[in-house]
């Protein structure tokens, strides 16, 4: 199967830093697990086109589709939703194969 990418755009909550720190860190975790590398990171500083103010955008690239199916369909990215809520503002991910 091909390789996939996750490309997360998010905008964290600055009042939720606690749960920023758990939810990154359990994330990292299970990344790891699937063997999931990054990419890229970046830190978006002007919103050209649109009416949305992002503060990041991450690309992490993941073996095959099984494997991001096997983060995000797994009970303990269940057990994180409550953190996800907290840490941000708004996030979204998109799955893209280049």
């Amino acid at each position: 199967m091909d390789k996939v990418n996750l490309i997360i755009v998010a905008t964290p909550n600055p009042a939720e830093k606690a749960a920023l720190d758990h939810y990154l860190e359990s994330m990292h975790q299970l990344y790891q697990k699937v063997g999931a590398q990054p990419v890229a990171k970046y830190k978006i500083s002007e919103t050209l086109i649109g009416t949305q103010n992002p503060h990041l955008v991450s690309v992490m690239e993941f073996p095959n589709q099984e494997a991001v199916n096997q983060v995000f369909q797994g009970e303990a990215y269940q057990q994180l939703l409550p953190y996800r809520e907290k840490a941000f503002v708004k996030v979204e991910a998109y799955v893209g194969q280049a």
